[in-house]
């Protein structure tokens, strides 16, 4: 067989791995295939191999990628393999060839042409799935299980994942769904990885960098110099004296690296303004790693991907000064360039020109961009509210970029000392192998409506019982059960060690306030201050003592529920836990009428002085101290109070797994049925039917589909002009940062009336999403509004940075893509024909300049009626 043979590319004689072989023999045999492998160990010739049997056969193959530059870069991999003729792209924007009989697309657009029984699926033989670990994904991870489960039975999969610990049961799901599905694993890297630490010396003066482990031991003499302590040199400043080893700097990590001959070498930083900062610390410190020769070259590669900007657009993004860096060899590269800067790097990088990267998480996904060596700068990052540990799944994504095929023998991951992370944890992230693959699947708005579209309710409930959910629901259920029973178990021999002779130990510790039936409740758990609701009675300090405050109203925000509260002195304000100094408890409940308002003084008022008149529920125990009153003679009371909070640590272990197992008895149907019922109740489905309402619904992809939805159906569009239409639609993209607590003002009063408008509806529908038990969508915002009005006028990006000064030249392109897109949905979708022509004006006249970008030489058409859509009729 062909898969068996060895394959000459190029001249040069390349003979197949064992799982590279194993994979090819499947699809030869008929079967689908699930390949988990490491990053680099050459997954795409299987892909290859997949469409090559689709051409040979008369037959179309579909290769899908995660991301658009991943996507972009397959494109031109496979027009230089199989000839510009036969391939062909799609994206959320681009069009080429789409007739062609390999096409390459974005995950998403395959998921749309199934939704439309688009025509472009006959003949078809195989679909790549590249990057299918991502369907653990929060927010686009039930994509990939859509297209699993609803792409017609007889094409064959060729699913594309790094290494995963539970590949066998992900292949049974696959084979339950599609067929005979094989789970090919390699878990041999193509190129062997050694860890190494890296930390500044006190007692030499110099940054070093030692191996990690020692066979599957940390590395003895490792441990020695990090655990020892010593007097720092003379002058010196940094930290924790009393330590041997302190934080090294990152110029000098890299300048270590560079006498270790461990170049080239990515610099793992989650941070984009400190890739910036580290980039050009190495220019200040006049290091160079390039020749005279070298550096031309990359002024050459530089020039071709600028020459697509134009003056004003170099002068506002500083091209000189960005060119002069990287061609010292060292550059930035994060979502936070354009993508001409991030493409001239990846080009100058991938032809070993530039020996450092500084770059964010985002590199690890994505192009093909291998090192010799990875640098992680931090093993915990920072989520936006908290810094949280490093996954040990994206520390082996990181670590899968260094070591390069062919070129290197040795790869090398390279983590950096803090105080704040011990070296044992370092050695766990080393020799941690375990990544289970778990399903983030849930039926959307969207995907219900386009459902009852296409099917008959009966096999709607059969689609949604086949997902990877609910196939990993069922499998949990026993596991939970039986967790349950033993910790009931547990509870009963707590309960029995507790009990005293001498009195009821549980009436006096209700007495006492102490245990989870006490009189008040700590709210020290996420999940319990997320239960708060209108009424609720807190006792806690802010900036003072100990004082009530009343919830009059929640709110879900980013960083968790705000609350609003009342205080006695009639003071209203809105808090987060954190705003607490000290962990606040719930002591009781007060009602509240139906018609309380925080805007109605004589309502404060009266709360207010209930409030103050208020005691905690705690006074109703006192009786029962009576019945304990001979407990404090027990001689052993510490012991038996020890058990007692041993039971009560148990009874919260066992409401909490409770939870859990009642999570997984409501089966993915369920969550589906209260979706279905919250559509049916806002009037986009009328019995299994969808309304001119869920045509609309059917053709927004967006994760607030169905405000959207709503917002067309009720004309809230309708009489904006371009500008004004373009910054509306912004509010739906645009997320600011939690920083971010500016009132932005709107850029005209045509805007201002339509976003209030949406802003009222939208606290209509997340009332009804929260009253139905679904998430809440996001709510809109209006900080992108004047520059979105500024860019469709026609205005300069000069001007857009100085109306938003903070935001990245990168993210205002991916910020007006994005409006672009959904433009184009809303002119696909809307009855509305002035609508319409409206929104396809306004996504032309945003989809310019920069923003066309590197896709200006692809683009042989701008999508402006695709066939891989519903589309609403009037």
């Amino acid at each position: 067989m062909a898969s068996t043979a060895a394959v000459a590319s190029d001249d040069v004689t390349f003979a197949p791995d064992p799982f590279q072989i194993a994979a090819c023999t499947a699809l030869d045999q008929g079967a689908s295939v699930l390949v988990a492998a490491p990053t680099g160990s050459g997954k795409t010739f299987i892909a290859e191999h997949a469409i090559k049997r689709a051409r040979d056969s008369g037959r179309r193959a579909f290769y899908t990628a995660p991301l658009k530059a991943l996507s972009n870069q397959k494109f031109r991999d496979f027009q230089q393999l199989f000839g510009e003729r036969e391939v062909g792209l799609l994206t959320g924007d681009t069009s080429i060839n789409s007739d062609a009989p390999v096409l390459v697309m974005t995950t998403e657009v395959l998921r749309n042409m199934i939704y439309a029984r688009s025509e472009a699926l006959d003949n078809l033989a195989f679909v790549v799935l590249d990057e299918v670990h991502f369907l653990q994904d929060e927010y686009r991870g039930p994509v990939w299980e859509e297209v699993i489960i609803h792409l017609p039975l007889e094409v064959a999969l060729v699913c594309l994942s790094a290494t995963v610990s539970n590949a066998d049961e992900v292949a049974d799901w696959l084979t339950t769904v599609r067929g005979d599905t094989r789970a090919i694993v390699e878990t041999k890297r193509p190129v062997p990885l050694e860890h190494h630490h890296a930390f500044y010396d006190k007692a030499t003066g110099m940054t070093r960098v030692l191996p990690t482990l020692d066979g599957s031991r940390i590395n003895d003499k490792l441990k020695r110099v990090v655990s020892s302590t010593g007097q720092p040199q003379r002058g010196d400043r940094r930290r924790d004296k009393d330590q041997r080893v302190g934080p090294p700097s990152r110029t000098e990590i890299i300048e270590e690296l560079q006498q270790l001959d461990m170049l080239p070498a990515i610099y793992f930083i989650f941070s984009r303004n400190q890739c910036d900062d580290a980039a050009k610390a190495c220019r200040r410190n006049a290091l160079s790693f390039v020749t005279g020769t070298e550096a031309k070259r990359i002024r050459e590669i530089a020039d071709r991907h600028g020459s697509r900007l134009s003056d004003d657009e170099r002068r506002a993004l500083d091209f000189d000064g960005f060119v002069d860096l990287v061609s010292s060899g060292v550059a930035p590269h994060h979502a936070g360039l354009v993508p001409a800067f991030k493409e001239m790097v990846e080009e100058a990088f991938t032809a070993g020109l530039i020996k450092v990267v500084f770059a964010t998480e985002t590199l690890a996904v994505g192009i093909n961009m291998p090192a010799r060596t990875v640098i992680i700068d931090k093993l915990t990052r920072y989520t936006g509210e908290r810094h949280v540990p490093l996954k040990p799944s994206d520390f082996t994504q990181l670590t899968g970029r260094a070591g390069r095929r062919g070129i290197d023998t040795i790869g090398h991951a390279v983590t950096v000392w803090s105080p704040f992370v011990s070296l044992d944890e370092v050695a766990r992230y080393a020799t941690n192998k375990t990544f289970n693959l778990t399903s983030a699947f849930r039926p959307t708005y969207n995907m219900t409506v386009n459902l009852v579209r296409t099917h008959a309710e009966r096999e709607v409930r059969h689609l949604l019982n086949l997902s990877f959910a609910q196939f990993q629901s069922n499998s949990n259920v026993v596991a939970i059960q039986s967790r349950l029973e033993r910790r009931k178990q547990a509870l009963e021999i707590a309960i029995e060690k507790a009990e005293s002779s001498y009195g009821d130990i549980w009436a006096y510790r209700r007495a006492k306030g102490y245990g989870v039936d006490g009189p008040t409740r700590a709210v020290n758990d996420r999940a319990l201050w997320d239960g708060l609701s209108p009424g609720d009675v807190l006792l806690g300090r802010i900036d003072r003592g100990d004082e009530k405050f009343l919830v009059v109203a929640t709110a879900a925000r980013k960083r968790g529920l705000k609350v609003t509260v009342l205080d006695v002195r009639q003071g209203v304000r809105g808090l987060l836990l954190d705003d607490f100094d000290a962990t606040p408890k719930m002591i009781g409940r007060l009602d509240l009428s139906d018609d309380f308002s925080v805007w109605n003084p004589a309502d404060l008022k009266s709360a207010a002085q209930r409030l103050a008149g208020y005691k905690s529920r705690a006074t109703g125990y006192e009786a029962d101290e009576g019945s304990a009153d001979g407990i404090t003679s027990d001689p052993h009371l510490r012991e038996k109070m020890r058990q007692a909070d041993n039971a009560d640590r148990i009874r919260r272990d066992i409401a909490r797994i409770e939870d859990d197992l009642a999570g997984e008895a409501r089966s993915v149907a369920a969550t589906f049925d209260r979706v279905l019922g919250l559509l049916r109740s806002r009037g986009f489905i009328d019995g299994w039917s969808l309304t001119p309402s869920g045509r609309v619904l059917a053709g927004i992809f967006h994760e607030c589909d169905m405000l959207i939805a709503e917002v067309i159906d009720g004309g809230l569009l309708d009489d904006l002009g371009v500008a004004d239409l373009a910054a509306t639609v912004s509010a739906f993209v645009y997320e600011r940062r939690a920083s971010d607590d500016i009132d932005h003002p709107h850029p005209s009063q045509a805007t201002k009336t339509a976003i209030e408008a949406i802003e009222d509806l939208s606290l209509v529908v997340r009332d009804a999403e929260e009253a139905a038990g679904l998430p809440t969508h996001r709510f809109p915002d209006n900080g992108f509004a004047r520059a979105a009005s500024v860019w469709a006028s026609g205005g300069t990006l000069a001007q857009i940075l100085d109306v938003v000064p903070d935001m990245g030249a990168g993210d205002f392109v991916r910020t007006v893509r994005q409006i672009v897109d959904l433009l184009r949905q809303i002119e696909r979708t809307t009855p509305n024909r002035d609508l319409a022509r409206t929104a396809s004006r306004a996504a032309q006249a945003m989809f310019r300049g920069l923003v066309v970008g590197s896709e200006a030489p692809l683009v042989d058409r701008l999508v402006t009626d695709r066939t891989d859509v519903p589309r609403a009729t009037s």
